[in-house]
């Protein structure tokens, strides 16, 4: 899958949600989905959450290594922003 720790994978999974339109994983901070928009409620059980994050690593290994970075945002509070600024750019469904 990817050689990030399980440690990380395991925070970063409690800082995740799914959407449930386009079921990409977002930052449980964010209001909506970085990819299609959803202001809805989101998914936040932990299978759908699991599959999302190796659905992730395979698709997107340096994505879910940012993402990691970002699961801790009490110490990069500028990050969630970045990411939204660049998922509105980039279209990252496949």
């Amino acid at each position: 899958m990817t050689n990030i720790s399980a440690a990380r994978i395991r925070n970063l999974s409690r800082s995740m949600k799914s959407c449930p339109l386009c079921h990409n994983l977002n930052l449980r901070a964010s209001d909506e989905c970085y990819v299609c928009g959803w202001r809805g409620s989101f998914e936040h059980d932990a299978e759908t959450i699991r599959l999302g994050i190796e659905d992730l690593a395979d698709r997107a290994p340096q994505l879910l290594e940012v993402l990691c970075v970002a699961a801790n945002a009490r110490r990069n509070t500028r990050l969630p922003r970045l990411l939204k600024a660049l998922f509105v750019r980039i279209d990252c469904r496949v």
